[in-house]
């Protein structure tokens, strides 16, 4: 597992550096987890704010959309590792998505941090974004706002969004 966790942090490139400045000095409880390792369990709403590059238009162009780093909110309740997720945390998002006013489609990271009984778990995982999210993190998300630009007339640079996902490996029943 270790081996996966790894690589996923080295094809996140870019946005992983931001994310581990802001991390405190970790405490020896701490944890950083692949969310579709099976050590993860928490069902999640998750509010961000992405910059959008280049900016949505009517035309589909492959744009970045990112977080800056753990900036959004994280309300999560479940487990990492066994261990009880005990208060909110923070999370970011970085995303490659196929995007016009219409349509939206791509694959993205996440990282996510929150207090767990006995410490920090810092959770990071990748995800698929078409009529819904899959992968180490499943269910919907909504635009919020728009916050800069109206997509017709100037292109939308800045956008805020709700997910509202389990993250974890996902389950059959």
């Amino acid at each position: 597992m270790r081996n996966k966790l790894a690589r996923r942090a080295a094809l996140a490139g870019a946005f992983l550096a931001p994310v581990a400045a802001v991390l405190p000095a970790t405490p020896a409880a701490a944890a950083t987890t692949d969310a579709g390792g099976g050590g993860v369990n928490m069902q999640c709403v998750f509010v961000v704010t992405s910059n959008i590059t280049p900016g949505i238009t009517p035309t589909l162009t492959v744009s970045t959309f990112d977080s800056g780093g753990l900036t959004g909110t994280a309300t999560c309740t479940g487990t990492v590792n066994g261990r009880r997720v005990t208060g909110p945390g923070v999370v970011g998002l970085h995303a490659t998505e196929t995007a016009s006013c219409t349509v939206l489609y791509g694959t993205g990271y996440f990282a996510v941090r929150v207090p767990i009984a006995g410490g920090i778990a810092l959770v990071i995982g990748s995800y698929v974004s078409q009529g819904g999210i899959t992968g180490d993190m499943q269910g919907t998300a909504q635009v919020l706002s728009i916050d800069a630009g109206d997509c017709y007339n100037t292109p939308v640079t800045r956008v805020t969004t709700q997910s509202n996902v389990h993250v974890g490996p996902v389950t059959t029943s």
